[in-house]
């Protein structure tokens, strides 16, 4: 899933413009109506890439640190004593790199 989303992200930023057509964007922000928005190719990439990225930051992540703390954290000596840290470093540092 990480690397799914990191090619989208990037397949994304290949595309020139803005993530909806330049007509509808100005109708949304004058009626403040979503159905206005026609979304780009661009739009299409990014968001799946925001999808992708949601759900490894809310739902895979917070798993992962449960099955962690379910089977002994810190004093487990088959897990990692630095886990922690690791998971809390990617959970910080992973939504930049859509940007």
């Amino acid at each position: 899933l990480t690397h799914i989303v990191l090619v989208l992200g990037w397949i994304g930023s290949l595309h020139d413009g803005f993530l909806f057509e330049e007509p509808s964007w100005d109708l949304f922000l004058v009626s403040g109506q979503v159905k206005d928005l026609a979304v780009t190719t661009k739009g299409i990439f990014i968001g799946c890439t925001a999808c992708g990225l949601c759900s490894l930051l809310f739902i895979q992540m917070p798993f992962l640190a449960l099955i962690y703390f379910c089977k002994g954290g810190w004093r487990n000596d088959d897990l990692p004593p630095h886990f922690l840290k690791l998971f809390a470093t990617v959970w910080f540092t992973w939504p930049s790199f859509p940007a």
